[in-house]
């Protein structure tokens, strides 16, 4: 039997534009609603993105399995990174491309000023990996997921590989965990692990047209609302759709 509040969130849907007015204040809203499709939907070129400082929607870009670039939206601009400069005097630009694994374990501590005013910090460890679950998203019907007709269904804990995992979002303690998990000459505990951090600033060597920066956020707009289309909703969480699709995502 399908439940009378998936039929609503398809008449919400139904009703509404495909594009919304805002599509950063929309998808900012949508992002907590829908979090396990963070981890099922499939995107072209980014992997799923994040909010960073609360007014920032971040997506990562990757290349041939690579972190090469960042996506940044807020409520009044669009931009994208893909170049690192250390702060240290003189240091050489580099693309985001060379900051690759290695045995020092170095946490990158990246920043910009992408609306000019307010300072952006990203982190990257890279090679780090922690495992995605949908624990923590909204409560879904039966098992992780309800099984509707065409709907892709997955069990609790199934975990997505990723190029980019937030440091910020793991936390130092997990971080000094996979340090230690992956260093050869370690102390007695992971933590007594020192994160090597190193500063960096984040910059722009191969702009792209407004076009292609903002093509991630719509893209998102549209799959996420595909998602919420064929997935059962808990009631607080078909609440805040109903409240987002009223206000924020309201054409």
């Amino acid at each position: 039997m399908v439940r009378a509040d998936f039929l609503a969130v398809s008449l919400i849907f139904q009703v509404q534009p495909a594009v919304a007015l805002d599509a950063f204040a929309c998808v900012r809203d949508l992002l907590p609603i829908s979090t396990a499709a963070s981890f099922q939907i499939k995107r072209e070129a980014v992997e799923s993105p994040f909010m960073a400082a609360a007014d920032f929607i971040v997506f990562p870009e990757i290349e041939q399995n690579t972190l090469s670039g960042f996506f940044v939206y807020s409520a009044t601009k669009a931009s994208y990174f893909d170049t690192v400069q250390s702060k240290q005097n003189n240091a050489t630009p580099r693309p985001l491309s060379e900051l690759l694994p290695t045995a020092m374990h170095t946490l990158y501590e990246m920043v910009a000023q992408p609306d000019g005013l307010e300072t952006l910090t990203l982190q990257y460890l890279p090679g780090f990996e922690t495992l995605e679950s949908t624990h923590s998203g909204p409560v879904f019907l039966g098992s992780s997921l309800l099984p509707v007709i065409g709907a892709f269904v997955s069990r609790s804990g199934d975990s997505l590989r990723q190029v980019y995992n937030n440091p910020v979002e793991a936390g130092e303690g997990s971080l000094k965990k996979w340090i230690y998990g992956h260093t050869t000459r370690k102390p007695a505990t992971a933590e007594e692990i020192q994160i090597r951090l190193q500063l960096m600033t984040l910059s722009t060597l191969h702009p792209k047209s407004p076009e292609q920066i903002r093509e991630p956020l719509q893209n998102e707009l549209k799959l996420r609302k595909r998602w919420l289309q064929s997935h059962n909703l808990d009631e607080a969480a078909f609440k805040k759709l109903t409240h987002a699709m009223e206000t924020t995502c309201r054409e």
